[in-house]
Parts: C-alpha cells; structure tokens; sequence
C-alpha cells in the first residue's frame, strides 16, 4: 500500500511540474513564411545550443 501512494505522489508532483501552456509556447508551428518573419523580428531564435551556451557563460 505505501508504494502505491508514494507512486501517486510522484506522479503528482510530475504532474504539477507540466504546464500545457508553456509547452504550446515552446513548440511553435507555422508557415516557413512565418518563421521567416519570426527571424527578421528575433534573430536569436536561429542559435544553436552550443551558441547558447556560450552566451550563458558570457553572461555570467
């Protein structure tokens, strides 16, 4: 009985880490007209991770 109630406390807490409106924010879909226009307007979002990062360590 106690591994089924931490099993759903665990399942909870993941639960409440998920968001449904962050995750449609992070996974945009569109034309490639408009994600061409998304560049123009914001051309950080064409960096890769290894740019990324080097950025967090400038910043830091």
């Amino acid at each position: 009985m106690q591994e089924q109630v931490e099993s759903v406390s665990i399942l909870s807490a993941i639960a409440n880490l998920q968001s449904a409106q962050e995750y449609q924010e992070l996974h945009w879909e569109g034309s490639l007209e408009d994600y061409l226009k998304l560049i123009q307007d914001t051309p950080r979002v064409t960096r890769n991770a290894f740019q990324r990062i080097y950025d967090m360590i400038l910043s830091y």
